[in-house]
């Protein structure tokens, strides 16, 4: 059964579908081949005649039922020639008084199998109505009377002696019923256990996907149906591809800004001999193209090197990085700050934090921070009372080399990376960050980062 689910999701369901048509077959063929004909042996007028006379009837089926009552509580059928014929042969065999007797068939509300014995008995009746013209004379004629009835009989004193039956209720009905109810309840367990088999590489394959969408790249398992199989082959194939492409800009970029040092190296070196008002010009330039490569070196080392992780006093790394912002003479305020630990690359976080308090400083000229720790996480907040950002902008914000066109320009900032190193090593570390405008202005960084 474990090769259904290796197969196709069409074959798994139809396999599923057969087995459970076939299983409620084989319980109602089952009750077909064990359960009793479901059917009431017809009695002869001379049973009515011989019960209408008060002697003693042979059971056959449902009983013939005897009693006494001051009226019949039927009418005679004048207009059913089946019951007329009966009402003569029970008459002749009984030794009655013609007209004393009365017959009445059941016609009140039956099952459909008692519908299917009504249609055998008029079937019957015009095959009777044959005989009868031969032997209705014949006190030897005796017509069977099949289903129910009631027939009824005028006493010397008066009253009336009743016989009657009732067809029974074919055990059949229930027996099938029974029988259907158990293959349902046996194959529940059957049908549970191999949806969720068939579900669970689904449902693993969706979380999985879901994960990739959101930055995680991870290698989804293999397993299931054909095509749920295909399409995990194909998402890793295509996840090989992406890292191949980003380990090339990477690499690349990590290339030439590398190479860029030893001619800016040069350049420093020449400029020295620059007059005054030169130097100080292209010193600016040379040390602004050393900040550009090194964030871009930064942003390189968080997307390509695994974190190497410590016991981080998170409550302190903040502080220092504070403190650092502050001695610097940047406007910058720890708010509040709790007590965290966790296993960390330190130097990657500081980078982070650095990064967060330069730009808000460099867009708002003024900075708070806090650090805030609950359920096994730790939430940050830095705010700034710059202009805050669009909505355009938030959606771009953290793509490498971004800039805004407005004051988030090469005159106010950097290499457009800060963002993009901020976020990189913050996934590094499980977590997540984002950015939304405050109440009062500016702009809000939040970062969540998992503790435990």
């Amino acid at each position: 059964m474990i090769k259904c689910f290796e197969g196709s999701i069409f074959r798994s369901n139809f396999l599923l579908a057969l087995s459970a048509a076939s299983l409620l077959a084989l319980a109602s063929m089952s009750v077909v081949a064990t359960t009793a004909v479901p059917f009431d042996f017809p009695v002869s007028s001379l049973d009515v005649a011989r019960a209408l006379s008060g002697e003693s009837v042979a059971r056959q089926g449902s009983p013939i039922r005897i009693r006494i009552s001051d009226k019949p509580g039927f009418e005679r059928q004048f207009d059913d020639a089946m019951a007329v014929t009966i009402e003569r042969a029970v008459v002749l065999q009984g030794g009655l008084e013609p007209g004393s007797v009365r017959l009445s068939f059941d016609t009140g509300k039956q099952s459909f199998a008692h519908r299917q014995f009504d249609v055998a008995r008029r079937q019957y009746e015009a095959e009777l109505m044959d005989a009868s013209r031969r032997y209705g004379d014949d006190k030897r004629f005796s017509p069977l009377v099949f289903g129910g009835f009631q027939a009824a009989v005028q006493l010397k004193d008066g009253r009336w002696r009743i016989a009657s039956r009732s067809p029974s209720q074919p055990k059949w009905y229930f027996s099938i019923s029974r029988g259907i109810l158990t293959a349902l309840i046996l194959m529940l367990p059957v049908v549970w256990w191999f949806s969720r088999r068939l579900a669970r590489p689904i449902r693993n394959f969706s979380s999985a996907v879901e994960r990739i969408g959101k930055g995680s790249f991870e290698e989804v398992t293999v397993e299931g149906p054909k095509e749920i199989r295909e399409a995990a082959t194909a998402v890793n194939s295509m996840q090989a591809r992406i890292s191949g492409y980003i380990a090339e800009r990477t690499s690349m970029l990590a290339a030439i800004a590398h190479d860029l040092r030893t001619p800016l190296a040069r350049l420093s070196f020449l400029a020295a001999d620059l007059p005054k008002t030169k130097k100080a010009r292209v010193t600016a330039e040379i040390e602004e193209m050393e900040k550009m490569i090194s964030d871009t070196l930064d942003f390189v080392q968080n997307e390509t090197v695994e974190p190497t992780r410590e016991q981080v006093d998170l409550s302190l790394l903040i502080e220092s990085v504070v403190d650092d912002f502050s001695d610097r003479g940047f406007a910058v305020t720890l708010l509040e700050t709790s007590a965290v630990t966790m296993n960390a690359d330190a130097l990657m976080l500081r980078r982070v934090f650095a990064n967060l308090l330069s730009n808000a400083v460099t867009y708002g000229t003024k900075a708070t921070m806090s650090l805030k720790s609950a359920n096994g996480q730790a939430a940050i907040e830095v705010r700034d009372v710059g202009p805050g950002m669009t909505t355009t902008e938030m959606a771009r914000a953290f793509d490498p080399f971004y800039r805004s066109e407005t004051s988030r320009n090469r005159a106010t900032g950097g290499a457009g990376l800060g963002l993009a190193i901020a976020q990189s090593g913050i996934k590094a570390h499980g977590g997540t960050i984002n950015l939304r405008n405050g109440e009062f202005g500016g702009l809000v960084v939040s970062i969540i980062l998992p503790t435990g």
